[in-house]
């Protein structure tokens, strides 16, 4: 939801309101109050629910944290799946009525306004008040944690409220704005501008209909779920009575109509699986929890005692049958090391390297035997090779 007009059509007395207490509330007090009361009424042992907040302000394109006093500008990034987020940006818990408005108070003193001929307290940045309610439940259909199989399933659901308080356009001759304030109106108005173009191409109204121009402004940016995602959004255009005011209450009613084209489909937000609890067996009855002799605890533990026997003596017996089936290796043959050592011998004779297919097949465990048998001693004299008989210790 967010505010659109002129400087000094009421905007901020809509969103921030003149009092926390009675019918000049402002939408934000209001709303955090109808969220407290549906949680309050939801809440139960298959649902719970959490919130906090933020404040940001949008001045001159620098986004400021208005919950922290004497911040400095934070950086706006796109992550993972689309999702725009403020690094450093500072959440609050909320648990009660009290602790929102308290937080509303202090960031709306931080931030920038300044007296103009049309506004006294003049809104110079766009505040953006977010709501995050964060619903942890029971069950995959988020009802009550049923117990089946596979156990109770937990699951996260998360959503935001952005509840945002546009500056007022402005027009320099009906200002009279000079120095700062000239430049601050300027960039109201280039960041206005922008978001009237993004409402322009989802509406259809654009002669661009292919391309939205959500990083023109960070505005934009931090709207762009909300603009034109899946999500609902409430427009509400103020206007100012005064008769030199018609071009910019004509202005402000042509946004209205372009935003009201705009249609979002919506679509609810699937579930995270945070957590699948096993199912509980039911407890023991008194009498099976004595574990005495005779009693019925005690005679399970005995038969469990005794399958446990069993099962290991049937690994053992099943171990000795393979071992006696598994087939001997065949017996070293003193023959086959002399045909491989009198190939060794011919190879040498020939006088070149042998091919590795010219090579005898021997078993790793039979070449201790064929080099016993070789037992060879070269003596070169020239070309010649001369192989020495094996000596009669071998």
């Amino acid at each position: 939801c967010f505010a659109y007009g002129q400087t000094g059509s009421g905007k901020t007395y809509t969103m921030h309101g003149a009092s926390t207490k009675g019918d000049s509330r402002g939408i934000m007090v209001r709303s955090v109050e109808r969220l407290l009361e549906g949680i309050q009424q939801r809440a139960g042992a298959s649902a719970s629910y959490s919130v906090s907040c933020s404040f940001l302000q949008l001045y001159q394109e620098n986004a400021t944290d208005c919950l922290s006093r004497g911040c400095a500008s934070l950086r706006v990034r796109e992550g993972d799946g689309g999702r725009v987020h403020v690094e450093g940006l500072r959440h609050e818990p909320i648990a009660s009525l009290a602790d929102a408005t308290r937080l509303i108070a202090t960031a709306s003193s931080n931030r920038v306004v300044a007296a103009t001929s049309s506004n006294v307290e003049s809104s110079r940045s766009h505040a953006v008040f977010t709501l995050q309610v964060t619903a942890e439940l029971q069950g995959g259909d988020g009802g009550g944690g049923v117990e089946g199989a596979e156990g109770v399933v937990k699951s996260l659901r998360t959503t935001s409220l952005h509840l945002v308080d546009l500056a007022g356009s402005e027009r320099q001759k009906d200002s009279n704005a000079s120095g700062k304030q000239l430049k601050e109106a300027c960039s109201i108005n280039k960041s206005l501008s922008a978001l009237g173009n993004v409402i322009s191409a989802l509406s259809g109204t654009s002669s661009n209909r292919t391309h939205v121009p959500y990083r023109d402004s960070k505005l934009t940016m931090l709207l762009r779920d909300a603009l034109g995602g899946e999500a609902r959004t409430a427009v509400i255009a103020t206007v100012s009575p005064l008769e030199r005011c018609f071009a910019e209450t004509l202005s402000t009613l042509h946004f209205a109509q372009r935003a009201k084209m705009v249609k979002n489909l919506i679509a609810p937000m699937p579930a995270t699986v945070i957590q699948r609890t096993p199912p509980r067996a039911p407890p023991l009855p008194p009498h099976l929890l004595r574990s005495q002799p005779g009693s019925a605890l005690h005679d399970t533990q005995q038969q469990l005692q005794q399958l446990q026997q069993l099962q290991q003596l049937q690994q053992l017996q099943q171990a000795q049958i393979d071992a006696a089936l598994m087939p001997p290796p065949p017996p070293r043959s003193s023959s086959m090391a002399a045909a491989a050592a009198a190939r060794y011998q011919q190879l040498l004779y020939a006088g070149h390297p042998p091919a590795p297919d010219e090579l005898p097949d021997v078993r790793p465990e039979d070449m201790p035997e064929v080099l016993r048998k070789l037992q060879l001693l070269v003596v070169r004299n020239g070309s010649d090779v001369h192989l020495a008989p094996p000596s009669s210790t071998s």
